[in-house]
């Protein structure tokens, strides 16, 4: 399932992104790293800033598990 969290600066995006996060691993759902630079920065979270056509095919692959 690939679940995208999105929003502009002090709108909630990332509050919302992490309750999601915690709901799912305590579901038994953690979160799998994708390969840069497909992560945050500091390499904690999967993070893109910029969604073009190439990065969401790389990710729907990436969700049926075909790549990397």
């Amino acid at each position: 399932m690939l679940v995208f969290s999105y929003g502009i600066p002090k709108s909630g995006s990332t509050l919302a992104f992490n309750i999601a996060r915690a709901v799912a691993v305590l579901g038994g759902h953690p979160q799998r790293r994708l390969a840069p630079p497909l992560t945050s920065p500091d390499g904690r979270v999967n993070y893109q800033q910029d969604l073009d056509p190439a990065t969401l095919r790389d990710l729907a692959r990436l969700a049926e598990g075909r790549i990397c």
